[in-house]
């Protein structure tokens, strides 16, 4: 059975007893320890209590709220807390988060928001306890083959539209689902991810805020700017607004990489279309690199010169795979052109399926949960069986 989660209410205006709590009561793993209607009240409770979150109505009038988190977090830093408000302008909700917030609620709120935030910070908060203890207790030779194992994946093609970031999620779901390990696919689309789209999450937190962070990153903080997908794979979404996508560098991918690469058995890297400096980064790093192309001959130039530029860089023949993807016979080129013109075999090849592909799209669900037989997803079965 579930853990229990024991929640303490802050809120002098007495609006999440009235609104929030009745929501709560609906969730049977949600337990009111009680209710604080000033900043004593709480740290009081707190200390007195033990629970394992907060919410807190930033709105309180009389109540200096980020200054009592504060407090909070120096009392118990494994406190969950989590701030309800209606202000919703982003230098109001960075100021929040910087304070030591784990997660918010904007108002207005359904009931089916405010639980599933609740049960989802503190399944992933106490999931990544377990882990780092039931790191902490292996035998080191164990941890430093775990270490090795961590395979990074990255789908990498010259020219967009080719279909990368639908294989990157039908890949990790599967290899999730296949192997029963932790994976993880970092958006480094960063001008038009659409990784949390695809997976229908809509994240908090992405790979542009994490840059605050850079120099205190590690493990335990890296867990809470991944999204989580219903089929336990963890998300680094591409950043909300493309004027972000400046702040991330080389230097910070390759931190996000190393770091996830300690937890996580698969990290799956969608990439935008260039040799831009964080793609190199993330190429470099990688144990294999996916070369997504259509049947098309602008299609066919771009990975063709793709290739050779890797030659360039001494990427190694067997670190490279070619993968193509929305095969149909009698397009004026074959797959023994393609083979030919790039020197390389396909590893696989992906059938056409326009209509299973916009749909999956249009509802967030990755295809490969729900639709086993059609020979698309036999096809990227097959990548999973392999790179399994």
């Amino acid at each position: 059975m579930a853990e229990t989660i024991d929640i303490l209410i802050v809120d002098e205006l007495s609006y999440l007893q009235e609104i929030l709590k009745p929501m709560l009561l609906q969730e049977p793993r949600l337990k009111i320890l009680g209710e604080c209607q000033s900043e004593s009240e709480a740290l009081r409770m707190t200390e007195e209590y033990q629970p394992h979150m907060l919410i807190i109505n930033y709105d309180s009038p009389n109540i200096d709220t980020i200054e009592l988190t504060k407090k909070l977090l120096s009392m118990d830093p494994s406190l969950l807390i989590v701030s309800v408000f209606s202000q919703s302008s982003k230098t109001f909700i960075k100021e929040v988060m910087e304070s030591g917030v784990k997660d918010y609620i904007l108002k207005p709120f359904t009931a089916q928001q405010v639980i599933s935030t609740l049960i989802n910070l503190h399944d992933i908060h106490d999931g990544f306890e377990k882990l780092v203890k039931d790191e902490e207790n292996k035998p080191l030779d164990e941890k430093k083959k775990e270490e090795i194992e961590c395979k990074v994946i990255t789908l990498f093609g010259l020219k967009g539209g080719i279909g990368k970031s639908t294989l990157a999620v039908n890949l990790a779901v599967g290899l999730s689902r296949r192997t029963n390990k932790r994976v993880a696919i970092i958006d480094l689309d960063l001008q038009s991810g659409d990784i949390a789209l695809m997976m229908n999450l809509f994240p908090k937190r992405t790979i542009a805020d994490l840059t605050k962070d850079m120099h205190l990153l590690d493990e335990e903080i890296m867990e809470e700017y991944l999204s989580i997908h219903s089929s336990g794979v963890r998300v680094l979404p591409a950043p909300l607004s493309p004027e972000y996508s400046e702040y991330i560098n080389p230097l910070l991918v390759e931190k996000i990489i190393k770091i996830l690469s300690k937890i996580y058995h698969y990290i799956i890297i969608d990439t935008s279309p260039s040799f831009i400096d964080i793609n190199l980064t993330a190429l470099d790093m990688s144990n294999k690199i996916i070369l997504m192309t259509t049947l098309d001959l602008l299609s066919v130039k771009s990975i063709k010169a793709s290739l050779q530029i890797m030659k360039k860089l001494n990427y190694s023949n067997d670190k490279l795979y070619l993968v193509l993807n929305r095969y149909q016979r009698d397009l004026g080129l074959s797959i023994r052109n393609l083979e030919k013109s790039t020197g390389k075999k396909l590893l696989a090849k992906l059938p056409e399926d326009y209509e299973t592909a916009i749909y999956a799209v249009n509802k967030g669900e990755p295809f490969i949960i729900k639709n086993p037989k059609i020979p698309l997803v036999k096809s990227i079965q097959g990548l999973v069986d392999y790179f399994g």
